[in-house]
């Protein structure tokens, strides 16, 4: 969706999915971070 709106996706790795997951879907958001601590680094 965040695609197709021409703005940037945020994937946050905290259990519910993982970087398998991730490789077996066709959805590719622009930025995978291991925690939402993380998120300031890209803003």
């Amino acid at each position: 969706m965040a695609d197709c709106a021409g703005i940037a996706s945020i994937l946050v790795l905290t259990g519910e999915t993982s970087r398998a997951d991730l490789e077996g879907s066709d959805i590719r958001p622009t930025y995978v971070l291991d925690s939402v601590a993380d998120i300031p680094k890209i803003i």
